[in-house]
């Protein structure tokens, strides 16, 4: 075995005396506590930003290809149902659907309330997977693929503002062009659903397309756009400036960050929070070591004062307080992850810790962490540590024989 391995493991063994073990244990515990929190802090951050992206990007798709107009209204102008994007061709990044939808705004009137909403019309080629995984009640209605589907689907916020029930009949009125009185129309509730997004929850309802065609008086080849939706976030952007370049000019294509960027916005202030938590658990992992390593130091003076009077070399003696220094970030870094990993993995599965849903859009605090933020999480705090320890080291290697054993 190599010396300075034997000596680096002898100078905090339980037969060492003194202080060394007792303040071994604190700077790892200290390390521990770091890497648990800043795993936790990231998982949460990740968690949250992947939650809220997908809600709002479930509503609209990643992408939008909406005629090009400077109306910004929720009526937009019919395009044609005959695009080059459709079918989606695979130059342009891979993606999970393409579906048709048009919107309408309209007032729902009760005997006792009257609501502004919006008509959102899916055809028969939208999969609804975003609502169908926050179905509370009812189920899906099957848009008509030659007369219209008269069954929608509502957010339960609006089913309790409304206080309608499932099964109940919805009456919506429209205005359209240079009409003065407005048409009503009366659905069926079909469904109910929740997502916690309030600003869409009681916005939004869903309907056939057909109606909107009929109320607009668009032909069965026009629609009010495509929503686009990815296999993967992070491809938005490319896929959206391919799309535009490969679109007509006629039209317009824009991401879900465009169209609500205060969101995003907000999502992106959370990353400072996450930043400050990762800077101070950093500074009190590196101030812990810094602090053990002086204290072993300080402790075995005397032992360095023999070593370099036996011949070992300066570098030597920096090594063996390293390799202690290490060995206590890699115990650090174990527990850390071990108790880290447990705790994110609770949370995952059972949700234990709630938020308010109104404020957070959420009802949980939910978390998730790739495997690529993890490594890199570990292998950062490993470096920093061991870089923050060659300083106290080089103090070691500096200390004369003959003072050491003198005044020790």
């Amino acid at each position: 075995m190599n010396y300075t391995v034997f000596i680096a493991r002898r100078l905090t063994s339980k037969t060492a005396g003194g202080f060394s073990p007792v303040i071994v244990k604190i700077a790892t515990i200290s390390v521990a506590m770091g890497v648990a929190v800043m795993l936790i802090s990231l998982a949460v951050l990740f968690g949250f930003k992947r939650e809220i992206r997908e809600k709002i990007s479930g509503f609209s798709g990643h992408i939008q290809v909406t005629a090009f107009s400077q109306n910004q209204s929720l009526e937009p102008s019919p395009i044609s149902v005959k695009q080059s994007f459709v079918p989606w061709p695979s130059q342009l990044g891979k993606v999970k659907s393409v579906e048709q939808y048009a919107t309408k705004a309209g007032i729902i009137r009760t005997d006792e309330v009257i609501q502004g909403a919006v008509l959102k019309g899916v055809g028969p080629d939208s999969k609804q997977a975003y609502i169908k995984q926050h179905l509370v009640e009812g189920k899906l209605f099957v848009a008509g693929r030659d007369s219209a589907n008269d069954s929608v689907v509502i957010s339960l916020s609006l089913s309790r503002l409304l206080k309608l029930k499932n099964g109940d009949a919805l009456r919506m009125y429209f205005v359209g062009g240079n009409e003065s009185v407005p048409r009503g129309r009366k659905f069926i509730i079909g469904g109910i659903y929740q997502t916690g997004l309030e600003e869409f929850d009681k916005l939004m309802v869903i309907g056939d397309i057909r109606q909107i065609r009929k109320l607009n008086g668009w032909e069965e080849d026009e629609t009010g756009g495509y929503e686009i939706y990815l296999s993967d976030f992070d491809d938005m952007d490319k896929v959206a400036r391919g799309l535009y370049n490969y679109s007509g000019i006629d039209l317009n294509v824009t991401t879900v960050k465009e169209r609500y960027p205060q969101l995003f916005d907000w999502l992106d202030v959370q990353d400072v929070n996450v930043l400050v938590i990762l800077i101070m658990m950093t500074l009190v992992s590196v101030i812990a070591m810094i602090s053990v390593l002086l204290v072993l130091i300080l402790e075995h003076t005397r032992t360095i004062g023999v070593l370099r009077a036996m011949g070992a070399r300066k570098s030597e003696i920096r090594r063996i307080f390293l390799m202690q220094s290490l060995k206590i970030s890699l115990r650090g870094l174990l527990w850390g992850n071990l108790v880290g990993m447990i705790l994110i993995g609770i949370q995952y599965q059972w949700r234990l810790i709630g938020l308010p849903q109104e404020s957070y859009y959420v009802s949980y605090v939910p978390v998730w962490i790739d495997i690529i933020t993890w490594v890199v999480l570990n292998g950062a705090t490993l470096l920093i540590c061991t870089l923050f320890m060659v300083i106290p080291s080089y103090f070691a290697s500096r200390i004369r024989p003959v003072e050491a054993i003198r005044f020790s």
